[in-house]
């Protein structure tokens, strides 16, 4: 009886209910004889969902596709607010290290997240040839659209590209590692 207080209180919905076809549970403790199922504050933003049960699942919960809808805000810069005149320190460059990116992922995650600007972008051109908005409102939207494609960029990057600092490896390349290489060069030749 709380919990459907609770629910009815702070205006939750279940996704079950949302989606007919998925009327089954997300969390399934039988030996407990537990079961849960996912609440959401918002309908308008889900547009897809699905309780996945693969054969290899050996969890309680169960794994869950969803297809949201999301509206990225305009830009937001992040001031970093210890100066580095205060602290006098040199500043620190991370470097991508993308041999050690999984590269698969890193696509697949920037290409569901790009898709959608494909069409922003061609309704922002289709709006301005038929003059529905004038050239500032299309500067503004271009803006826009380019710091959310840095932003995807950026998350994508962080998540599948491993990074260090600039020079946290450091390579020694002397006269002997030199020789090493010619006579190796040399004897792959022969």
């Amino acid at each position: 009886m709380r919990l459907t207080k609770f629910i009815s209180d702070c205006f939750l919905l279940r996704c079950n209910d949302l989606f007919l076809s998925q009327k089954v549970d997300t969390y399934v403790n039988i030996s407990l004889n537990h079961q849960s199922r996912i609440l959401v504050s918002t309908a308008n933003d889900i547009i897809g969902f699905e309780v996945l049960d693969p054969d290899i699942n050996l969890s309680d919960d169960l794994p869950l596709g969803y297809t949201i809808s999301v509206s990225v805000p305009d830009c937001v810069y992040v001031v970093n607010s210890q100066s580095r005149a205060k602290h006098n320190e040199k500043p620190v460059y991370i470097q991508l290290r993308w041999y050690k990116a999984d590269h698969a992922a890193y696509y697949l995650n920037t290409g569901r997240y790009l898709q959608p600007y494909v069409n922003v972008v061609q309704d922002i051109y289709n709006e301005y040839e038929a003059g529905d908005i004038s050239l500032d409102e299309v500067t503004h939207s271009i803006e826009s659209v380019y710091c959310s494609v840095l932003s995807i960029l950026q998350f994508s990057a962080d998540a599948y590209v491993a990074k260090r600092r600039k020079g946290f490896f450091k390579f020694r390349w002397d006269e002997e590692l030199k020789q090493t290489k010619q006579d190796s060069t040399d004897s792959n030749k022969a």
